[in-house]
């Protein structure tokens, strides 16, 4: 929650072709209405779907989004005191607020061909400092995924109709300095729709540990989803 202002431009009709939106915000959340620091919160956001007007492309869709801010520290938060020469040296050191800043990038897509192929992807990018005696810390966080529906390929079998195959991987990096603290998920498997309101998804899932002395993880899921 923050105090700000935010405009948003829509691409065609009733934004058919996507929009876009620009906040500019106090970065110091509806709790601390007063000024806490010189620095603002930017935030900038575009959807577009450039392939409206192609049927079987019409659900594909691209995504941008930059953020640019600190964490909502007040200036007590940011005041360091040093007792470096001595345990009563009261001396007090202001921390700028770009020490603890939060930045993000975020791009993301998906291209959809005709309900029957679906590819994505979700490309995350964050910065958190740390304080004026840290280093910031960057992390990442990747995905891809994919759907094959056979709804439109097999019209002798309605149980065939009811299936899609799909698989996705994910890529989580908690700091991209470190060489031993990330790891991926590979996820593949069918799922079958085979009434109104019920789904049921057999699936086989891999975490792999950038650590080199821990061990893969392998294991088989059965999902199931009751809408009422």
């Amino acid at each position: 929650s923050d105090l700000g202002i935010s405009t948003i431009l829509g691409f065609g009709k009733k934004s058919k072709y996507g929009f876009a939106s620009l906040a500019l915000l106090n970065g110091t959340s509806y709790s601390h209405v007063n000024e806490l620091n010189n620095r603002k919160d930017f935030n900038f956001v575009t959807i577009a779907k450039p392939f409206k007007n192609i049927g079987s492309l019409s659900h594909s869709a691209l995504m941008f989004q930059f953020y640019s801010g600190t964490q909502n520290k007040s200036l007590d938060d940011l005041v360091s005191v040093d007792t470096s020469s001595t345990p009563w040296d009261t001396t007090v050191t202001t921390v700028s607020a770009s020490d603890s800043k939060r930045q993000i990038v975020s791009i993301g897509g998906l291209m959809a061909w005709n309900s029957t192929v679906d590819f994505g992807f979700d490309l995350n990018f964050t910065t958190v400092g740390k304080g004026a005696l840290g280093d910031a810390v960057k992390k990442r966080g990747l995905s891809f995924f994919t759907s094959f529906y056979l709804k439109k390929l097999a019209a002798q079998s309605a149980f065939a109709r009811s299936l899609n195959f799909f698989g996705r991987l994910d890529l989580y990096d908690p700091n991209t300095d470190a060489v031993d603290d990330g790891h991926s998920l590979l996820i593949v498997g069918v799922e079958s729709t085979p009434v109104k309101g019920f789904k049921v998804s057999l699936n086989y899932r891999s975490t792999n540990y950038q650590d080199a002395d821990s061990k893969t993880d392998n294991s088989m899921y059965v999902n199931t989803l009751f809408k009422f």
